[in-house]
């Protein structure tokens, strides 16, 4: 009887170390689970300013802007290490739970444009990511009805004063 319950105690052990979930540098950063946000309310976030992040390893991409009114305008930058980051202005719009923004930026001494999509889940930003087209120094999605919001997964930081 007392085997039995050596046997017992060590494959309820042995089955709570096998369900611990992974951790360190294994994980996938953009592996998220996301939170849920009415559509039904007025707005998803509030007017003010806001401050998200995204690491991975050495590199960090910052997104600060100010909502009044649904419009958006701020800074955006891509700090890549050993390899050409951008840096510059966008300017957009909020509708229920999707930011919208065109990102104005220098990168190699060459000014461009592209429309990046996220859609805004409590204390993150996903980006949204779908077929591109260029026209000119503008890059955009070819229909935004296919986007996916499966991308980078910018976190709400506190904004420096």
């Amino acid at each position: 009887m007392k085997y039995s319950a050596l046997i017992l105690i060590a494959i309820t052990f042995f089955a709570a170390c096998k369900s611990k979930t992974k951790s360190g540098p294994d994980h996938d950063p953009t592996e998220v689970t996301l939170p849920t946000t009415e559509l039904d309310s007025a707005k998803v976030l509030d007017d003010g300013l806001y401050c998200y992040q995204y690491v991975i390893k050495k590199d960090t991409y910052d997104i600060n802007f100010n909502l009044i009114n649904g419009a958006v305008e701020g800074d955006m930058s891509f700090k890549n290490y050993e390899k050409d980051s951008s840096k510059g202005k966008i300017k957009g719009y909020i509708k229920d739970d999707i930011l919208t923004v065109n990102y104005r930026f220098n990168s190699e001494g060459m000014s461009s444009v592209r429309n990046i999509n996220f859609k805004v889940r409590g204390e993150i930003l996903i980006t949204g990511i779908g077929e591109e087209t260029s026209v000119g120094d503008s890059a955009f999605i070819k229909d935004i009805s296919t986007i996916k919001y499966e991308g980078l997964v910018y976190s709400k930081i506190p904004c420096a004063n």
